[in-house]
């Protein structure tokens, strides 16, 4: 079976749940809806928390009550003889201080907005998550010309790539921006964009860096955003940072994360699309292809997704349930891949990926 989450329209930007695909390597995550004139893509870096120490909770002790301990065996005793309200009344001094608790943050969503692309002309339209080979892929013919869009999040660089392609010469016009964000400034710098600055509630510093490589037309750079016209392909490398430290007491490593940024970005770029990508499958691979399922036949097609579950709810068939429940079982493995690594947080309740600050 061909484990391919199958889609055969774009997503709803307010659907993230339900339409969007995700990739992550772990530190970072993204998620896609597969737009096809404008694309919004959801940015997460793991350690983006608010909360936890600041200016302004000098006193912040990560919720410890003092002598909490003391309440254990009255809750106990007290369930013991079935005096529930009572032991209720008393939960709240073991269950810890909810002051400066926080919450994993949005980084940003990457705009793409693609200037010479009228959506009621595409046809052939298709984006599917390869969970076996760990790659995002959209693609429609517009005016006769293929147009691919790829992504993959790579591991042992720590990285995110996206490259957008056509078969046809100068056909990839896009403008690079972002929304949705945190305090920060964008600047861009030639075929560089930076977003960086420090989180309103606890200083916590990040700092993300898109590089746009383009092969043919013409790259112009603006004050926050980038534009490339009439390229034959573009490729955009992006990673991010904190100065989160999980180091007691300050959880800082007081070391700016624009230096490690930089210098990550620029090793990607002296590597390219193509070489990132095998290193990321190996590493990849190496995990995933470690268990199998098959459920009594083998299964060649691909049935989009939103038909697949539609028909698992009004059909019954043992065929569509063998399908779904499989893809289902494969795609759990692939997104604890995705969002738990070693060197990385662990996976929080959405792995890494999140499109809010108030999850």
């Amino acid at each position: 079976m061909q484990n391919k989450i199958l889609f055969t329209a774009p997503g709803e930007f307010d659907k993230w749940e339900q339409q969007c695909q995700p990739i992550g390597n772990g530190y970072m995550g993204a998620s896609f809806f597969g737009g096809i004139s404008k694309e919004k893509i959801v940015l997460n870096e793991k350690t983006l928390w608010a909360g936890g120490p600041s200016k302004s909770r000098p006193d912040y002790n990560s919720g410890i009550i003092d002598g909490s301990y003391q309440y254990v065996k009255q809750v106990q005793q007290l369930l013991h003889d079935g005096k529930y309200d009572e032991a209720v009344a008393l939960l709240p001094h073991l269950t810890g201080a909810t002051d400066g608790f926080g919450a994993y943050q949005l980084l940003c969503d990457l705009m793409l907005t693609f200037s010479n692309i009228d959506e009621t002309l595409v046809t052939d339209y298709s984006r599917t998550l390869d969970l076996d080979n760990s790659i995002y892929t959209s693609q429609f013919t517009y005016q006769g010309a293929v147009h691919k869009r790829e992504a993959f999040a790579n591991y042992p660089s720590n990285i995110i790539c996206i490259k957008l392609s056509s078969d046809m010469p100068r056909r990839i016009c896009v403008r690079l921006s972002l929304d949705n964000l945190q305090c920060g400034s964008v600047k861009a710098s030639g075929d560089t964009l930076t977003y960086e600055g420090a989180l309103w509630d606890n200083g916590l510093r990040y700092c993300t860096v898109f590089k746009v490589v383009n092969k043919g037309g013409e790259l112009i750079d603006s004050e926050d955003s980038i534009m490339v016209e009439h390229a034959d392909e573009v490729t955009i490398y992006l990673t991010a940072s904190t100065d989160y430290s999980p180091k007691y007491p300050t959880f800082r490593t007081g070391i700016d994360p624009a230096l490690s940024v930089g210098k990550r970005i620029e090793d990607a770029v002296s590597k390219d699309f193509d070489a990132l990508y095998e290193e990321h499958l190996a590493d990849y691979k190496a995990m995933f292809d470690r268990v199998s399922l098959k459920i009594n036949e083998d299964y060649d097609d691909v049935i989009p997704c939103d038909k697949l579950i539609k028909e698992y709810k009004e059909n019954g068939s043992r065929s569509i349930a063998n399908r779904l429940e499989m893809l289902y079982f494969q795609f759990g493995r692939y997104m604890l891949i995705s969002s738990s690594r070693a060197g990385s947080l662990p996976a929080n309740l959405q792995g890494v990926w999140n499109e809010t600050n108030c999850p």
